[in-house]
């Protein structure tokens, strides 16, 4: 039965007709094109020895999906078996895959050619399918039933998810591999609700190969819909309880596994639901209060919340805030939803309850307790055994067990054995699992039981992590599956590589495109978009081009008939300009009255997403070859003789230097205006970035390993692929109150600490973290000092005489504006803080400014002051309305193209020496606390 499924599935990954080779060995046919953290944790310890071997080549019916109701007795073969017999499962798990389909790093080492052992190769699809046939048919060996399981963010980490927008590739991948339940992780919302609820539309295939509605449960615990937006309905329209063949989104799912009935729950955790900006309208756990409610028209300050047992009801409560930094607040909240559906599960005769949990360990944490000898359940700052620990306690008052098993995902931690949580007083155990991330891990997790009531036991030989690696052995594989699979896989890399990623009316604005129909950049306004307008607004041209003839530009000699100033054209004066110098491919280039152009007449070119990518501010540009697959994806664009591996935890990186670097350079260098004010400090977080830059092979760097660095998030305006890049200003004590979020809470979750360029920081980690409250009696960061103007990265050696703060002498200069530049993420994030950009003047956006009554946020339409914090709060983020814009082609820029020019474009040959030196130079700790191993300490 896989197989057919498989079969079925690989039509729908292709796009075209499969099924004859599936079914016969018959060649495929031709293709046509293809449709194109949270935190960041390294691998907690080193890998388990090589996986089981014995590779069956076909997947059992063990793990099939069940299409009976989510209750249905029988078991997978029909039978109803005897509940009184002694019972066993096998948990089979992955989380954080991130569209890692192909093994990496780098990913051309496995392309097109699997990757022979000794290649360094991990991950990769083909070896997780071999794995997982392996793991199974063992299982089946000696009588244990399986479950296989993900916990969430199938999606954002690779060239692949760029196809997720059309088609739910991550999700087809997973009905491919046979996944029996999942839940969602933080990733999924990163291109909003409604992309979401595509790539569940689409990732499902029906027994004709036609793509559909998932068939794999998802479960969703503790989400809550819009009672006021329509933004997050059509996912809503996927959601019921109980969940079915068209609702693949449900709140429990229950499940017989041979004699074991299980019931799951999936959650998403206070820190990942805190680190995903474009969630919004969905909301997660949030606490409220008695105040009945129908919209959050009833709710000042607040909004009205579904409950959690009827999360798209039209009748709710009023959260007590909205700030998801507020633990102690809303952690309970989350406790709640989790136990009462746990209760529900215990009451409908569960033999086990299990939660996907997309919630996540302190991996600093777990390790110290490891090798302190100290049991998991001592752990304060590791939310899911925090979790584990609070639901036990709420449903034993009542004489109900907990969760039984605890399968994670979010931190990417890889749990070489199982943590066990123990409660005083209880024989009752909770199990935790977690298998890093990436696909490096297939993790399983074996629970047996001598009778019915009686507790779960631990098979601690067959509990651990299975490495996916180039040890892999695939050969049970059938040659049809491969075939097929590779034939799947380039049809979507030719998609990305040829189709056009614009399309009229969508929308959206791809490079290529200025405007669509009402769809216009910089909120259709003249000034800040056009070079030297004031005023006045754009409109768009039917072939998809800016139209600024009513932009109002003061050049007094605008008329003369000649170019000159600011000029782009004169009447019928061009300075050589055409349609063809301007980047079209043909046509006739006009002239506004303004003396703007006028390109109405020219001839578009719109290129594939992969060719806006290699060529992004590259000239000649490269154009895709149809007749060799990969030329762009795999496309070279440096090389390297060192690694620059995932940065440690909560530590300065060289991969952090060189990403905030190039942040850096390439905006100086692409934008005009920082000629005279240039970004003096670019900063990011290790949240953000997601993988290194390894040598492998070749050396040789290509456009997908560098997007694998940086493929997180989604223009909330243009809607293109990646984090845009803002720039602002902020005062220094701005400055500060941001890295003090870096050594405060970064010091303790990976995901917020921040790395920085232009400039040099010492912190001291024996203080207390910085509450502004006491902030003359706390916080960390001791001193900052800027590098010079003529210091340009990567060296960085040259510092200011005089530092921007020490906290011994105060803000030398406090009413200092510094230019900053940091990624759309992470401004969100630090607006949420309170941290509001300004402008060169020193104005704060109207969006986010201090404020004690409504006139003040008039700056923006919409805009309210929020009585509780007393900021403004607006439709649309000051950090939006911040975003760098490319002068010439309108477009965003993004952070993953940054780095993909400073690479290219800075380092003729191998890339700077200076990212294999050692580390920490930029992030210094200093004082009693800092490891006497200097592991933290600047080399000075």
């Amino acid at each position: 039965m896989r197989g057919i499924q498989r079969c079925f599935l690989l039509t729908s990954l292709s796009g075209l007709a499969l099924l004859a080779a599936c079914g016969d060995g018959a060649e495929p046919p031709d293709a046509g094109a293809g449709g194109a953290d949270s935190g960041v944790h390294p691998d907690a310890v080193t890998p388990h020895p090589d996986a089981m071997a014995g590779d069956t080549g076909a997947l059992s019916d063990a793990g099939a999906m069940d299409a009976t109701a989510p209750d249905a007795e029988p078991a997978l073969d029909g039978t109803i078996p005897d509940a009184a017999e002694p019972r066993s499962i096998m948990f089979l798990h992955t989380n954080d895959e991130h569209s890692h389909e192909l093994g990496f790093a780098p990913e051309i080492d496995d392309y097109p050619d699997r990757a022979q052992p000794g290649s360094g190769i991990v991950g990769g699809v083909k070896r997780r399918a071999a794995l997982l046939d392996t793991l199974r048919a063992q299982a089946v060996g000696i009588g244990t039933p399986v479950a296989v399981v993900s916990s969430g963010d199938q999606m954002m980490g690779s060239f692949f998810h760029l196809a997720n927008q059309s088609r739910g590739i991550d999700y087809a991948v997973a009905t491919l591999l046979g996944y029996d339940v999942m839940t969602l992780g933080n990733h999924e919302l990163d291109f909003g609700a409604d992309a979401l609820a595509g790539a569940l539309s689409t990732g499902g295939v029906d027994m004709f190969g036609t793509p559909g509605i998932v068939q794999i449960p998802v479960v969703t615990t503790n989400i809550r819909f819009s009672m006021d937006s329509t933004n997050d309905d059509l996912l809503a329209s996927l959601y019921s309880v109980a969940g079915d063949a068209e609702h693949p989104l449900r709140r429990t799912f229950i499940r017989r596994f041979s004699n074991v009935k299980v019931g799951f729950v999936g959650l998403l955790g206070q820190d990942a639901a805190l680190v995903t900006p474009f969630k919004a309208p969905l909301r997660f756990s949030l606490a409220t209060n008695t105040t009945t409610c129908a919209s959050s028209a009833a709710c000042p300050g607040s909004i009205c919340l579904p409950p959690a047992n009827d999360p798209t009801s039209t009748s709710g409560h009023c959260a007590v805030n909205t700030d998801e930094t507020d633990v102690s607040t809303h952690f309970p909240a989350m406790v709640q939803d989790t136990a009462s559906a746990v209760a529900e599960l215990r009451a409908q005769g569960c033999d086990l309850v299990v939660a996907l949990s997309h919630v996540g360990v302190n991996d600093r944490e777990i390790n110290t307790l490891l090798a302190m000898g100290l049991p998991a359940n001592s752990a304060t700052a590791s939310e899911e055994i925090l979790l584990a620990k609070a639901v036990e306690q709420a449903l034993g008052q009542n004489g109900v067990r907990g969760l039984d098993l605890i399968i994670g995902g979010h931190s990417h931690t890889a749990l070489m054995s199982p943590l066990v949580i123990t409660y005083p007083g209880s024989s009752h155990a909770t199990y935790l699992v977690q298998a890093g991330s990436y696909g490096r891990y297939i993790g399983q997790i074996r629970l047996t039981q001598a009778d019915p009531g009686s507790e779960w036991t631990l098979d601690l030989a067959a509990s651990h992590l299975n490495p996916v690696d180039d040890r892999t052995d695939v050969s049970g594989l059938s040659s049809i599956f491969l075939m097929s699979i590779d034939f799947a896989f380039n049809a979507l890399i030719n998609g990305l590589e040829s189709n056009p990623a614009a399309v009229a009316g969508d929308e959206l604005i791809f490079p290529g495109e200025q405007c669509d129909g009402t769809t216009l950049p910089n909120r259709g306004l003249c000034a800040g978009l056009v070079p030297g307008a004031t005023s006045g607004v754009i409109s768009c041209f039917a072939n998809r081009q800016v139209d600024a003839s009513h932009c109002v530009i003061p050049q007094a000699s605008c008329g003369n008939g000649a170019v000159d100033g600011a000029e782009n054209c004169d009447g019928t004066a061009f300075a050589g300009a055409s349609c063809s110098s301007l980047g079209y491919s043909g046509g006739t280039v006009a002239c506004h009255a303004n003396c703007t152009y006028n390109t109405s007449g020219c001839t578009p070119r719109f290129p594939s997403i992969l060719e806006i990518i290699v060529n992004f501010a590259a000239s000649p540009p490269v154009l895709d070859d149809p007749t060799t697959t990969g030329d762009l994806f795999f496309a070279r664009v440096g090389r390297t003789n060192f690694d620059i591996p995932d940065a440690p935890s909560s530590n300065e990186s060289n991969l952090i230097n060189l990403v905030t670097d190039s942040a850096r350079a390439i905006t100086n260098q692409l934008i005009p205006r920082m000629e005279t004010d240039p970004i003096r400090v670019a900063i990011n977080a290790n949240g953000v970035i997601r993988d290194g830059i390894y040598r492998g092979q070749t050396g040789q760097i290509s456009a997908s390993d560098l997007f694998r660095v940086l493929p997180l998030g989604v223009s909330p305006v243009e809607r293109t692929p990646g984090y845009t890049l803002v720039d602002f200003w902020l005062a220094p004590q701005e400055i500060v109150v941001g890295l003090e979020l870096g050594v405060g809470q970064g010091a303790t979750s990976d995901s917020f600490w921040l790395g920085i360029s232009g400039a040099q920081v010492d912190y001291d980690l024996s203080r207390p973290v910085f509450d502004p409250l006491s902030p003359a009696t706390t916080g960390r960061v001791m001193r900052v000092v800027l590098t010079s103007t003529t210091s340009r990265p990567p060296e960085d050696q040259v510092l200011e005489n005089t530092a921007l703060f020490d906290r011994t002498l105060g803000f030398p200069n406090p009413s200092r504006l510094v230019h900053v530049s940091t990624s759309l993420y992470i401004a969100l994030l630090m607006e949420g803080f309170g941290i509001c950009p300004r402008d060169a003047t020193g104005v704060q956006s109207p969006a986010c400014a201090v404020c004690t009554g409504p006139t003040e946020c008039a700056g923006v339409t919409g805009s309210v002051c929020d009585p509780n914090r007393h900021r403004c709060v607006a439709p649309v983020p000051a950090a939006v309305l911040a975003r760098t814009i490319m002068p010439t082609t309108f477009a965003e820029l993004k952070e993953f193209l940054a780095l993909l020019v400073y690479v290219r474009d800075y380092f003729d040959g191998p890339i700077d020496q200076e990212y294999s030196g050692p580390v920490p130079r930029r992030m210094c700790c200093v004082g009693a606390a800092c490891p006497a191993d200097g592991s933290r300490s600047c080399r000075r």
